[in-house]
């Protein structure tokens, strides 16, 4: 269907004298009617030219409207896209661009707003492609620096992939492939701007981007991203008459605070720590490390069991040395226990351990607490483990008061121990 926006016609004016006017020599002027034939007067010169025909444009051929002999077509203005389904229940193809041409001959000139095929063929249902972001719960409460998870709602689009980068310096983060209609979260813990780009069948690409500013927890933000706080002094804290060890609010001076937990041990023979930690069962080291089944209640050499409660947002730590992130060294392993159950024991849920292989019982890949399963993760196969600052950050919330249990076990043979300190960044 054709709509006809305007139609306007354009004329010459013209006029014929019936006479001549002359002028006398003292400025009057007459006028005197021919009495016989006399030759055609010359006319005076058209100052504007007439316009120069063009040749004959098949509009009909090209855009399949009437065609105006001596007319040339044009876009009036430039074609602006705008993809169209004339059906999308029906699939039908294919999209089709919306223009307006205007069609002049220097005479006649109207504007024809029309459709015609787009040349780039998109199939039909349109192509959809969204990005948006998805906020993980609880992230500004629990302390850890949470990066949210990036959804895409897309259809009738293929191939479909990601390239984040830092949304402050540009530099190149994260990429990868996604599922339509799926999730995608960036590792990095940093502010990010994410394009997403699809194909359509014909290869046309479409993109969706979106921007996700990260919830750095109790970490700092530099550069858009998520970082230790730069200690510039490490001062000794100890617990208050109520017995908790209050750490005090994040300032610009750039003071951190730390708590030794335990002293260290020398290598030595296991059978040189007294005390055994009954509710633990690991492997016996005593009569060969190299039997899973053969276990054992551990020797203890050391155990701080306090209440911590921080101010604000602190990044925490546990760490062999009070003026350096210097690691841990145990043989065999740490346990340690963070909740919120400041009143009593903490449940076996809120453990983990750390430290040799071959302190796991069985085919558990871990050592048992009353009875339960407690997942280690190894940082070496046997012997003394080196075990590089643990961060703990994500399990300690401002103002909430918690309980941190560090346990230092030993499975047997011998035994090996460094300081160990807790420290607030």
């Amino acid at each position: 269907m054709i709509a006809t926006a305007g139609i306007f016609l354009q004329g010459c004016k013209s006029s014929e004298s019936s006479g001549t006017s002359v002028g006398s020599a003292d400025g009057e002027t007459s006028t005197s009617t021919p009495t016989g034939p006399s030759p055609s007067p010359t006319p005076d010169a058209d100052p504007t030219p007439a316009p120069t025909p063009l040749p004959p444009t098949a509009c009909l051929d090209a855009y399949g409207i009437s065609r105006v002999d001596g007319a040339v077509w044009e876009a009036d203005p430039a074609p602006s896209l705008a993809y169209v389904c004339p059906n999308p229940d029906d699939g039908e193809i294919p999209m089709i661009e919306e223009a307006s041409y205007k069609c002049h001959d220097g005479v006649i000139a109207r504007v024809v707003h029309k459709r015609i095929p787009n040349p780039e063929f998109v199939s039909c249902p349109q192509p959809k492609l969204v990005a948006s972001v998805v906020a993980p719960s609880g992230a500004s409460s629990s302390g850890q620096a949470a990066t949210s998870s990036i959804k895409i709602e897309s259809g009738n689009l293929n191939a479909l992939t990601y390239q984040c980068n830092n949304l402050v310096s540009g530099s190149a983060s994260q990429s990868g492939s996604v599922a339509a209609n799926g999730f995608f979260t960036p590792s990095a813990a940093e502010d990010l701007t994410c394009v997403i780009t699809g194909s359509a069948t014909t290869g046309r690409t479409f993109e969706a981007s979106v921007t996700n500013i990260t919830d750095c927890g109790n970490k700092i933000k530099v550069n858009g991203r998520c970082e230790d706080f730069a200690c510039t002094s490490l001062v000794a804290i100890a617990p208050n008459a109520n017995g908790i060890l209050d750490v005090p609010v994040r300032s610009s001076n750039g003071k951190c605070y730390a708590y030794k937990l335990m002293d260290a041990i020398a290598n030595s023979t296991s059978t040189l720590t007294p005390t055994i930690q009954n509710a633990v069962v690991s492997r016996n080291h005593d009569v060969g490390f190299n039997n899973p089944n053969e276990t054992r209640h551990p020797y203890l050499m050391g155990r701080a069991d306090l209440l911590v409660n921080i101010k604000g947002p602190r990044v925490l730590k546990l760490a062999g040395s009070g003026d350096s992130l210097a690691p841990i060294l145990v043989d065999n392993f740490l346990l340690i226990g963070i909740g919120f159950n400041s009143n009593g024991a903490l449940g076996t849920s809120n453990y983990h351990a750390y430290g040799t292989s071959d302190s796991s019982v069985g085919t558990t890949n871990g050592v048992l607490l009353n009875q339960d399963v407690i997942p280690l993760t190894s940082f070496a196969s046997g012997g003394t483990s080196t075990i590089a600052p643990l961060n703990i950050t994500d399990r300690i919330t401002p103002n909430i008061l918690t309980r941190v249990d560090v346990q230092a076990l030993d499975a047997g043979g011998s035994r090996e121990l460094s300081n160990i300190y807790i420290m607030f960044q």
